[in-house]
């Protein structure tokens, strides 16, 4: 899956960035609003060791939205690097929007398109037409991750799967992980909170043999427990719901388990029947 980060207060670097590197390079990108905070500059390059030449010239802003391609559809050019500025917006897309729907709206609006576009490209080039109330509803109807940012309100939308680190005041760090709780949330440029709303809910679409070519069963990061209520809590697909950990593991009172006996029960509770969720 494709893969985003946006940092507040603090320039994204090359550790950060290979922390959360696409396994397949299809090109990556840096957006950042410009002195003034009423525009967004861009850097972009097909690979990761072309942005990271660029870091030097990036400007001072106060966050970095980073964006790593992994191709659903589209060609494989500079055309289709994230992130996308349009106008006052900038987006970031991970997932798979359905391209003859955003075709069709499309051409509704009267908004150029080329075959070669990949659907993030449409979406983009769609929202950029429309009030952000309107963008923000649309990107919130499709079931996809994005981080979505509006200079002229100075807000940042960060829309879908994320987990993200805290600071005193804010939102340090977010990256989209397919395995955490829904979340709408909104920040200024700062990353000070002004709307949270999240989702205990994690999506029936998730499967983790989709993405990163991992095994069916794997246990990897984004399966690290979701805290519910203060507890470690784990998505059971039998049941389409968070768990406590106890209770999805089995476990006795008082038992506990280290990463590599948790991985082999994860991998027994993977069957079969969970291809198609």
């Amino acid at each position: 899956m494709c893969k985003i980060i946006i940092s507040f207060g603090q320039p994204l670097t090359k550790e950060i960035m290979e922390d959360h590197r696409e396994t397949v390079e299809q090109g990556c990108g840096i957006g950042y609003p410009l002195a003034g905070l009423r525009e967004f500059g861009i850097a972009q390059s097909m690979t990761h060791e072309g942005l990271y030449e660029q870091l030097g010239s990036i400007p001072s802003a106060p966050f970095q939205l980073f964006h790593s391609r992994f191709r659903s559809a589209g060609a494989v050019d500079g055309s289709n690097v994230q992130p996308f500025v349009r106008g006052n917006y900038l987006l970031a897309h991970n997932g798979t929007a359905d391209r003859k729907e955003l075709a069709m709206a499309a051409v509704g609006r009267g908004v150029s398109f080329s075959h070669t576009d990949s659907d993030s490209r449409i979406l983009a080039a769609l929202i950029g037409t429309m009030p952000v109330a309107d963008a923000v509803e649309l990107l919130r109807l499709i079931d996809d991750n994005f981080v979505f940012a509006d200079a002229e309100n100075q807000k940042v939308y960060i829309i879908g799967k994320f987990a993200f680190e805290e600071n005193k005041t804010g939102i340090s760090i977010a990256r989209n992980k397919w395995a955490t709780p829904e979340i709408f949330l909104v920040t200024d440029f700062e990353g000070n909170v002004v709307e949270y709303v999240e989702y205990k809910e994690a999506p029936v679409t998730y499967y983790p043999a989709r993405y990163g070519g991992y095994n069916q069963g794997d246990f990897y990061d984004a399966d690290q427990p979701t805290i519910i209520n203060g507890k470690n809590c784990y998505y059971d697909y039998d049941l389409r719901k968070y768990v406590p950990e106890d209770e999805y593991f089995g476990l006795a009172e008082g038992e506990t388990l280290d990463v590599a006996a948790k991985k082999n029960k994860r991998k027994k509770r993977h069957t079969e029947s969970h291809i198609g969720y």
